[in-house]
């Protein structure tokens, strides 16, 4: 028996089956793509700001004072140019800050040897007699500072 639906059938033309699974699998990759553009850009935006999260330069706050006040006001520290309040928190900012004590070690602001003692002016004599005994000192010593 023939229903009403089959008695108009027609076979398909040769290819076409082929031609219709091809539209079909490209039609199921096209539906895949917005979404995964977009998962994609999620985990690559994610991923950045992971990374800025992590690798951010620190910004310490010791003595009142952040790390690039400390480096802003660095030149006038070395001139010497600084009110006397502001230059004991500059000092005190490099003593305890890991960020900023390595630049001041290594231009000599900083006493390593002997962080205790403090940084203030010296008279003449004694000044005098610790560069003699500093000079007495093997070169070895002397510069066991430098990197």
């Amino acid at each position: 028996m023939v229903g009403p639906l089959e008695s108009e059938w027609t076979p398909c033309p040769p290819g076409e089956l082929t031609r219709l699974a091809r539209r079909l699998r490209r039609l199921e990759r096209q539906r895949w793509i917005v979404p995964g553009a977009a998962l994609l850009v999620l985990f690559v935006a994610a991923g950045l700001g992971l990374r800025y999260w992590l690798v951010r330069p620190r910004e310490y706050t010791f003595a009142g004072l952040t790390c690039s006040q400390v480096k802003s006001l660095m030149p006038a520290y070395v001139a010497g140019t600084l009110r006397p309040d502001l230059r004991a928190r500059v000092r005190d900012h490099a003593r305890q800050c890991p960020g900023c004590r390595p630049a001041f070690e290594q231009m000599g602001l900083l006493a390593t040897a002997a962080p205790s003692v403090p940084d203030r002016e010296l008279n003449g004599d004694i000044a005098l007699a610790l560069r003699q005994w500093a000079m007495a000192l093997p070169a070895k010593q002397r510069s066991r500072r430098e990197p």
